[in-house]
């Protein structure tokens, strides 16, 4: 059994208005997590150099932070890329639905919830073709899964940029994945369990 995404705290609102009260403007794309080596930020912010106009904003901290922010200043990235810092997780729904992508270039990953928050608002994803996103992207409505390199991850968000899925559809994919079903599914796993003990 996998985890669920709340429906209701994760849902499509107006992304002309999450980016005027967040202060961001488009294209935008965003990376939500701890910044942390193995998460890949690096790999994203080399591949805004391939993509002219875009911003790019990371939710989160952690230790990566410095070699991240002095890497965007190497690239001359500098006025494109946002540091965000953490954000309360009540508060990540408007981060979601003001970004046109979510990035997740991991190295490796469980179950990322954070893919199917993102979808949950609305937004694709474009994440490193790993286990765990391989299981969560299945379909084009999900977003796309790229091979784990800056020329790639550029070419993912690029086609999506291009060629947007409908964010309905993409609400429509992550609600399969809703705490509703997640639990029905779980608490039909324990019923053929303890049927099988009473056997």
């Amino acid at each position: 059994m996998r985890n669920g995404v709340d429906g209701d705290l994760f849902r499509p609102v107006d992304r002309a208005a999450a980016r005027q009260r967040l202060g961001l403007d488009g294209p935008l794309v965003i990376s939500v997590g701890n910044l942390l080596p193995n998460k890949g930020n690096h790999l994203t912010l080399t591949a805004l150099v391939r993509l002219p106009g875009l911003r790019f904003a990371l939710v989160g901290d952690g230790p990566e932070r410095r070699r991240l922010e002095a890497l965007a200043r190497d690239l001359g990235l500098a006025d494109r890329v946002h540091f965000v810092g953490r954000v309360a997780h009540e508060r990540l729904g408007d981060y979601y639905s003001a970004a046109d992508v979510v990035t997740l270039a991991s190295e490796q990953e469980g179950w990322p919830n954070v893919l199917l928050e993102s979808m949950a608002c609305g937004t694709p994803v474009v994440a490193t073709d790993i286990p765990g996103p391989r299981e969560i992207v299945t379909a084009p409505e999900a977003g796309l899964l790229v091979e784990r390199n800056p020329e790639a991850i550029a070419k993912g968000i690029r086609a999506l940029l291009g060629a947007p899925p409908d964010r309905g559809a993409t609400r429509a994919y992550a609600e399969r994945h809703g705490w509703e079903p997640t639990t029905r599914g779980q608490i039909d796993l324990f019923r053929r369990v303890l049927a099988g003990r009473a056997r």
